[in-house]
């Protein structure tokens, strides 16, 4: 039995039990092995392309908070149990039931018939803890809190390589405020650990063609605020990196960016 906020349904005894952080993008959220999620996917929807209809689906269930649409209709899956449905998602291979305020998510596979016994399964406990989850991801409490400012020690390299950040001198000073540059780099994420550096920035790119045919980079070593960002847990799947630079002089927007994997 998997269970989240109180709404619970049965599985394989097989099936691994995964943080939610760890579903899939770009069609089904499903991997090749059968598995229950629990939790919401918090990581940035990446752009996806259109993805062809799957020939067959794959075997899982998701447990995560959710409001049923109003087009969603009552069903009776068990003696005393209604849920809200709604049918024909993601290509048909997904069957979609709200329950309770929890959304979850049925992988149909090669055998239907699993999928139809964890949907009649569907129950609800109030109070009933949630079902432990393999690599859940830290994440902090006060994600928007802005960390100390401080100078850029050593050199790095980020972005593959695209981007390097070098100490400033002990003459830079920057005009626009630290706070400033914090409060203009955007929402925070919860699963990341953020850096509030003043460094000499530069970029291969955006470049300036020459007429050669050579690229001259626009930004090099400017004096900048940088809000560099990793993830709080080594785990692929809870979060990424990001970089939101500032030239430090003029308070201009030099850089915003987000990858994963990365340095």
């Amino acid at each position: 039995m998997v269970s989240y906020h109180g709404v619970h349904v049965t599985v394989p005894a097989a099936w691994p039990v995964v943080d939610g952080m760890h579903t899939l993008f770009c069609g089904l959220p499903f991997p090749p092995t059968p598995t229950a999620f629990i939790g919401p996917n918090e990581n940035d929807l990446p752009s996806c392309p259109a993805i062809p209809r799957a020939p067959v689906g794959r075997a899982g269930v998701w447990l995560q908070p959710g409001i049923p649409p109003q087009n969603a209709r009552p069903v009776t899956v068990a003696p005393g149990t209604v849920v809200l449905e709604q049918r024909h998602y993601r290509h048909d291979h997904v069957e979609q039931v709200w329950y309770h305020r929890v959304l979850i998510e049925i992988g149909i596979g090669s055998d239907p018939r699993i999928a139809s016994s964890t949907v009649s399964s569907t129950g609800y406990t109030p109070g009933e803890p949630n079902t432990h989850a393999a690599g859940a991801c830290a994440r902090s409490a006060q994600s928007g809190r802005m960390p100390a400012p401080r100078r850029l020690g050593r050199r790095l390299v980020l972005e593959q390589g695209d981007v390097t950040l070098k100490p400033p001198t002990h003459s830079d000073r920057p005009l626009m405020r630290a706070a400033q540059a914090w409060q203009e780099s955007g929402p925070k994420s919860p699963f990341a650990r953020y850096h509030l550096l003043l460094t000499r920035y530069s970029a291969k790119f955006p470049a300036r063609e020459n007429s050669d045919g050579s690229e001259t980079p626009e930004n090099r070593n400017v004096l900048a605020w940088v809000i560099y960002a990793r993830s709080r847990t080594a785990i692929a799947g809870c979060g990424g990196w990001s970089l939101d630079a500032f030239d430090a002089r003029t308070g201009h927007g030099i850089d915003s960016t987000f990858w994963y994997p990365g340095p």
